[in-house]
This record gives C-alpha cells, structure tokens and sequence, in this order.
C-alpha cells in the first residue's frame, strides 16, 4: 500500500466530502430548547428562541429590559445541541439589528457543557432552568464592528466597548476540547463601564437585542481505525482506540488503549506523522503501519496471563507530550500510531508483533 501524508486541514476536506461521515469539518450546530432566567416583554416580546428561528427582523431576538422600567440586569440564556458535537473550533455570530441604534451587547461569557439534555433547558422565557456543569470557552478571536473596541476579562467574559454602531455583527470564534457537547450557554453581564452598568450597550438603558445567533463547529475528525492487526503466537490480535482528545497543550486527557494483547510480554506504542503504510513485518502476519521516522512512547510493563488474549495497554499521550514536549507533534498535525509488543514464540523472523493503528487529529 502506498504511504499517504496529510495535513489536518487536508483530512478534514477529505472527510468533509464524504456524505455518510459523522467527522465533517465546518458543520452548523443547531440548537434548540432556548431557556432564559428572564427575557423581556415589555414593548414586543422576545424570547432565547427567536435567537435561533433564522428571523433577522429588526425587533426579533432576546433582550432583557424589565418591564415598564429602564432597568436592565445580567441574565443567562441557554440551548440544547440538537446533537452531541465533538471537539474544534465553535464560531458563534452574533447579529444585533434592533431598529433603535445601539441595541449591541456589553459584557458576555460562553460556555459549553456534556451533561444530559434531560437535566437543563426547560424551555421557559423567564425563571428557565439554565443550571448545568458548565465549561467557560477560553482563549477566542474576536472580530467585531469597526471601531469596537474588546478585551478578555479574568473570569473568561469579553467585555465591548469603543465606537459604537447602530446595528453589528460580532463573530466570536473559541477552541474547545470537550467531546459530546450538549449544550450552549451565553450570559450578559454587567460592568461599570457599561450604560446604566449593561449588559448591553444602548446609551438609555444599557439594554441589547441580540436578533439571531448562528452556532459552527469546524470539528476535529475522531481517531480512525486503519490497516490490520498481526497474529501473535497465541492467536491474538491486538486492536488500538483512544478516548478523548489529542491535544498539543492540555496535561492529559488523551489514552491510547490497546487490548486483545498477548498476555504476559511487554510492550509500547509508537507514533509518526508522516502518513499510512502497510509495510510486512519480517514474513509473519503484522505490517508496520505508521510510515517512518517514529518516536517511541516508553516501554509498558507486562499484564495478563501469558498464552491468553487478555493483555492490554493504556498510555496518556497529552501526558507524555508534556513532559517530554520534542515527541510533542504540535496542534494541527495529522499522527499515526500503533502498538509494538514481545512475542518470542512467533514462527516468523520477528519475536515481536505489532497492533492495528489508529489515525487522529491534534487540537490546539
């Protein structure tokens, strides 16, 4: 099989061309179940929903004037993810197109959690339930109108202010590293640098209509499977997954798992960045799969029972890349791996076999 070499930006066109992957790039995230601690209905009624109903009406959206008053207070708006959305980079648009100029947003935190959708967004305008495990985004790129100004608070809030405009888009992009994303929570806060103290920017009252909210996820492929597992001498063939996510900066969070091992004999995992092969291993059964050169993970200890299949392996490679940060591939690289392990009763030329081998992608 001829080597192949990709970049992540490569593989994740490549895979968005494929209709019946689940691992696309640049996917829209829709949202639904808007909920709301308060929303306002004094002059027109506005809810989280129409934040998502793709009306870009000039009074449609979510605000948080209080009624028959000129008081506005920080409030949170939540959605469910219609699905569970794995790790990338999550885009948010926000569009604010009230007919009365400056209706733009002040003071707001995004954030993301995987808790069940069963356990938050009940759908109600005021005194919704918008309690979950939230995860504050970190880390955006901020685009806003020209003469905004923005800055990232320490809490994780992005605080606007500057020439304000009669009506904007902001576009906030964040890199997140949680699979299985649930849901979406968005609070507008106050400062004192704000009108009347915020969390919107109108010079009355320091309200905001936030019209439309447009959610992507330009997603990064889960690990795939390739080439074909060696028979060891006991008939086993060892077979590589991983949970969760590869990244060049986190501490851990990332195993290389390995079971169906050859019990009883030692082991490592290897890995490489410069494509797929399918290379015979001496004339037995494995094929070294991952194209060289290669950086070694460290030797494992032996576990299970020698003769049986119940071997196995587990390594963090966040972990490692940590502390040993020159077999760090770097955000964006394409990595292939696989296990190596002792085998010395094989009847080919090796006394050792080798996995499967798994291809995947490494965040930021």
């Amino acid at each position: 099989m001829q080597a192949r070499s990709y970049s992540c930006a490569r593989l994740l066109v490549a895979l968005l061309l494929i209709a019946s992957s689940d691992r696309a790039s640049a996917q829209g995230v829709t949202l639904q179940e808007g909920t709301a601690t308060f929303s306002q209905t004094f002059l027109g009624t506005t809810s989280p929903d129409q934040v998502i109903d793709g009306d870009f009406g000039t009074s449609n959206g979510w605000a948080v004037l209080v009624n028959g008053t000129p008081a506005t207070s920080a409030q949170t708006a939540a959605w469910e993810t219609a699905c569970d959305h794995v790790p990338g980079t999550l885009t948010f648009t926000m569009h604010f197109l009230h007919f009365n100029p400056g209706h733009l947003l002040g003071r707001l935190r995004l954030s993301v959690t995987t808790d069940d959708r069963s356990t938050f967004c009940d759908g109600l305008d005021t005194g919704g339930d918008v309690s979950a495990n939230w995860v504050v985004l970190a880390n955006p790129v901020v685009v806003a109108p020209t003469g905004m100004t923005s800055s990232v608070l320490p809490d994780g809030s992005l605080l606007f202010g500057g020439a304000i405009p009669a009506t904007g888009v902001y576009t906030l992009a964040f890199p997140q590293l949680l699979s299985g994303v649930t849901g979406i929570r968005l609070e507008v806060l106050e400062d004192p640098s704000l009108p009347f103290g915020g969390p919107g920017l109108h010079p009355a009252n320091g309200n905001f209509l936030l019209t439309e909210m447009e959610v992507d996820c330009d997603c990064y492929p889960l690990p795939e499977a390739y080439c074909t597992a060696g028979t060891s001498s006991s008939g086993c063939t060892a077979q590589l997954a991983a949970t969760g996510t590869a990244s060049a900066t986190a501490a851990a969070g990332f195993d290389l798992v390995a079971a169906g091992v050859e019990g009883g004999k030692d082991g490592l995992f290897f890995f490489g960045t410069n494509g797929r092969q399918a290379n015979p291993w001496g004339n037995g059964t494995s094929y070294q799969c991952v194209v060289p050169p290669v950086k070694r993970a460290g030797l494992l200890n032996a576990v299970g029972t020698p003769g049986l299949c119940n071997g196995s392996f587990s390594q963090d490679l966040n972990a490692l890349w940590t502390a040993k940060p020159a077999k760090n591939p770097g955000a964006g690289s394409v990595v292939q791996a696989q296990l190596w392990y002792r085998d010395p009763f094989n009847t080919s030329n090796q006394t050792t076999s080798l996995s499967d081998a798994l291809e995947f992608c490494v965040a930021p």
